[in-house]
């Protein structure tokens, strides 16, 4: 557990205008819209666009061609995992 002056120094180390994301350590589960709601949040606030992002229960015979953020390499091996 971080006491008082510990947490004091920490914060004080942070570049001004940072964005800090914390985590309740516990946790609490979320569910699956309530996690798509966080996420609404935190990309408007970070990126200042809304959008819109539906919990679906599970994908079926969807064709996955395109995963965000991997390079050729790193596509081809999600291409043969899905």
């Amino acid at each position: 557990m971080i006491g008082n002056k510990s947490g004091e120094r920490m914060i004080a180390a942070i570049p001004q205008g940072t964005h800090i994301v914390t985590l309740d350590i516990p946790g609490k589960p979320w569910t699956t819209p309530e996690l798509a709601q966080a996420m609404q949040r935190w990309i408007a606030h970070l990126l200042g666009i809304n959008v819109s992002i539906e919990a679906l229960p599970e994908l079926q015979n969807v064709d996955l061609t395109w995963y965000v953020g991997l390079d050729a390499d790193a596509t081809r091996i999600g291409d043969m995992l899905w």
